[in-house]
């Protein structure tokens, strides 16, 4: 038989705990606490989203954008855990999190996929350039040279992270990829493949570079168009693996259509005058686009055609390192070394004139001693460029001199020397 006090405590553990009391639910704390679950999940969910929306505007890997969708996830995850109230399994809360999970996986399927979308499906728009039409994206254009003689046409990646498009031409002799391997490795970047390519009817090559150890690509298309005189380049420096890089810089190559103006509309070849020292006489020239000089079998100067505005001295630098990768595969040269530094030199009609000299070798053990000379005239905004090479043991200051005062201006209509 229970005592009274039995029963009471009976009682006492039948009855609802009374408001406040220790061990009772609080239904505020417990709202609270699901609303800030919620939110925190609210939260993760948008960062996903506006991960991949962001994507586009920085430069990240699929990498780093796969760990941050993971990583919101699961801090989405654990503000649930932390603050949902005790024994709740809470299925609309389970259910956003199953949500936030699927909007994650499909955000990494997204993130990785979109480069090979991009190649596939990304709209191409017709630009016409200086005697050349080619199809490439709608994107914004940083440089749109019209000079037909020389020039390019570069367009910003909206992806960012420094990427782009970029045609180049200037008009030139047949050149090979030694050239342009050679200018790219100056600039840190190495060969990875070549192989050859047809553009608009003409013979060329396609180039594979990578630079930062491999992890970042570019590809470049070089071609002789003969009825411009022009050689022509078509460069994607953009973010895709070769396969898609591929792909996409096919895409730009099957429309190309270069010399559109016909015979007519030809670029002009602007050569300096150049009076050649007693012994010097001028080559008889099939190409138009160089102006040759010779004395005896080992002594010729060289001046190649002017090119629009400020574009050569930029390229050549201010030091001999991009002289040395420039008249290597000028002159076909295995080796060639500094002689003497950069230096500036009074030029005929008030021009400051760069100097450069260097001795170098042709592979079979014949020595030649380089001089350059490159110069830019305010009065036609042009550079020009020459070169003198001889034996070593050759004076070369007849020459030099004869160099640095040929004539790029004259009194014409045109201000052609």
């Amino acid at each position: 038989m229970e005592t009274e006090q039995e029963c009471g405590r009976v009682g006492d553990e039948r009855r609802p705990p009374a408001a406040g009391a220790a061990g009772a639910p609080d239904l505020t704390t417990a709202g609270a606490s699901r609303a800030t679950a919620m939110a925190g999940l609210a939260i993760a969910a948008l960062g996903a989203a506006g991960l991949v929306m962001r994507y586009a505007f920085l430069p990240m890997g699929g990498g780093a954008a796969t760990g941050l969708l993971i990583g919101m996830v699961v801090g989405g995850y654990r503000m649930w855990a932390n603050n949902r109230p005790a024994g709740s399994s809470s299925p609309p809360v389970f259910a956003l999190v199953a949500g936030i999970v699927t909007l994650a996986l499909m955000s990494i399927g997204a993130v990785w996929v979109r480069p090979s979308l991009r190649a596939r499906y990304v709209p191409l728009v017709t630009r016409t350039l200086p005697s050349l039409s080619v199809d490439l994206p709608d994107w914004f254009a940083e440089k749109l040279d019209k000079q037909p003689e020389a020039g390019s046409a570069k367009f910003a990646d909206p992806d960012g992270g420094g990427r782009f498009l970029e045609v180049r031409w200037n008009v030139s002799n047949p050149t090979d990829s030694s050239m342009f391997v050679s200018i790219y490795r100056s600039l840190g970047a190495s060969l990875v493949s070549s192989r050859p390519a047809t553009v608009g009817g003409h013979p060329g090559e396609t180039l594979f570079m990578a630079a930062q150890g491999g992890s970042k690509l570019s590809c470049i298309t070089y071609w002789h168009c003969p009825e411009d005189r022009r050689v022509i380049q078509v460069a994607c420096f953009l973010d895709m693996s070769i396969a898609d890089l591929t792909l996409f810089h096919q895409r730009i190559l099957s429309t190309v259509k270069c010399h559109t103006l016909g015979k007519a509309g030809r670029p002009k070849v602007n050569l300096p005058k150049f009076d050649p020292p007693a012994g010097f006489y001028a080559m008889a020239q099939s190409n138009p686009v160089i102006s040759a000089f010779v004395r005896g079998d080992q002594e010729y100067v060289v001046f190649t055609v002017a090119t629009p505005g400020k574009e050569l001295e930029a390229a050549l630098g201010p030091d001999g390192s991009r002289r040395i990768t420039v008249m290597k595969a000028e002159c076909s040269l295995a080796t060639l070394e500094e002689k003497q530094p950069v230096q500036q030199v009074q030029g005929a009609l008030g021009h400051s004139r760069s100097l450069w000299l260097g001795v170098g070798s042709d592979g079979t053990g014949g020595k030649v001693r380089i001089a350059l000379v490159n110069w830019h005239c305010d009065r036609r905004d042009l550079s020009f460029l020459g070169y003198h090479v001889s034996d070593p043991g050759q004076s070369i200051d007849q020459a030099v001199r004869a160099m640095l005062n040929a004539r790029c201006h004259g009194t014409g209509p045109d201000g052609a020397p």
